[in-house]
């Protein structure tokens, strides 16, 4: 049996606002479409209802978790085969600003936002056991950290959207310490948090120029750090704690 473990930083109240704030901000400035993941039973059965333009009139909208149904408006369902789905999007003609950026992705859940400080990918118990010790025999003090710049990790497209967290990373050096001989060091870390997932966005540089002139200044208070694990789902990942190691 193997666990996908990894070790990280949970945030605070105070720093979760913050970020609901700020992707509240950008849905309100783009066009911010998120569509959860769809079984193929549920997808057949989406074909077959039809769709209001009043989210509150659509029975569907507790069961399929799809925000945003004006984008389904100029186009058939019925024409379109599972594999497709996720792929097919279309912006309305009824919007009344054309010119604003589209984006499609989906943001973090405000439960799962997390700083990871070290992934560990799939390991089984007798490893899981090794990292339980050393992280709990691992000295060090509480500490300050601070939500900073927002930004997109991209090459040609932009796929995460991102808040960095400053003053993680000598935990996250002391943390590489403590496992080299059981997990490759970090080649280069910047912790972040990933605000969104970013499947398709028109008009990159406006959201970019966008993100610049976000400010924040959240500081909090860092006491402890976490080893969890995370199932994979087709709705998206659920995290769980497997030991949590306090500062001192």
């Amino acid at each position: 049996m193997k666990t996908r473990a990894f070790i990280a930083l949970d945030l605070p109240e105070e720093a979760i606002n913050e970020i609901k704030q700020i992707q509240e901000n950008i849905k309100r400035k783009f066009i911010f479409t998120e569509i959860s993941s769809i079984n193929k039973e549920n997808f057949e059965k989406l074909k077959k209802s039809k769709f209001s333009k009043k989210k509150s009139e659509n029975k569907f909208s507790d069961t399929f978790k799809i925000k945003d149904f004006e984008v389904f408006d100029e186009f058939s369902l019925g024409k379109l085969d599972y594999s497709k789905f996720s792929k097919k999007i279309s912006v309305p003609k009824t919007l009344n600003d054309r010119n604003k950026v589209f984006v499609r992705g989906k943001y973090t859940e405000l439960e799962n936002l997390h700083l990871t400080l070290k992934f560990l990918g799939e390991i089984n118990n007798e490893k899981l056991e090794k990292v339980k010790k050393r992280l709990s025999e691992l000295k060090f003090e509480e500490f300050t950290a601070k939500l900073d710049k927002i930004g997109i990790f991209s090459g040609k497209t932009p796929r995460v959207l991102w808040i960095k967290l400053k003053g993680a990373d000598i935990l996250q050096r002391e943390i590489d310490n403590v496992l080299e001989d059981l997990f490759e060091k970090e080649k280069r870390f910047m912790g972040h948090i990933t605000i969104a997932r970013i499947k398709y966005i028109k008009e990159k540089k406006e959201l970019i120029e966008y993100l610049k002139k976000i400010k924040t200044d959240i500081r909090f208070t860092v006491d402890k750090f976490y080893l969890k694990k995370s199932t994979l789902l087709p709705e998206g990942p659920i995290y769980e704690v497997i030991e949590e190691y306090p500062l001192k």
